[in-house]
């Protein structure tokens, strides 16, 4: 008769090596892809005001609300002549600029607005209505009436 065959046992081959590599290898470049991401996003916020308190929040929100009263009444106030300006209109309110009116003239876009126009948008603007260029770096929100 002939001897009873055993069991066969398979000895570990090493094919559990593989893929357990090719696992810690994938999880390696996901982490490696979120971390660059991470600074990434960190370099691109760099330049953003800080937000986490309450005090820096009303900071930087009092410096986008307006122009102060030195800085508004700096500007230049002329009676609009049409031969003189090349802008008949004022942006602000739509209207046609008619001599002899008090108009204000923004220097850094030579832009021209009835006095009491401007006045009011750089009352809560810090930029031109037109060409959307700051004014002024900061300064806290002010009222201000031409002369």
């Amino acid at each position: 008769m002939a001897a009873p065959e055993s069991p066969v046992v398979a000895e570990p081959s090493g094919l559990l090596l593989p893929p357990l590599l090719m696992a810690l290898g994938i999880i390696l470049a996901v982490l490696l892809a979120l971390l660059a991401l991470h600074f990434l996003l960190k370099r691109l916020h760099a330049g953003d005001p800080p937000t986490t308190t309450a005090s820096a929040w009303s900071q930087t929100s009092c410096a986008c609300l307006g122009v102060g009263s030195k800085a508004l009444d700096s500007l230049p106030v002329r009676a609009y002549s049409k031969g003189y300006h090349q802008q008949h209109e004022c942006c602000v309110c739509l209207s046609a600029l008619e001599d002899g009116a008090l108009v204000r003239t923004l220097p850094a876009c030579r832009h021209v607005f009835h006095c009491q126009c401007i006045d009011a948008w750089l009352a809560s603007h810090s930029s031109c209505p037109s060409a959307v260029r700051r004014l002024l770096r900061q300064g806290p929100p002010s009222r201000s009436s031409c002369p």
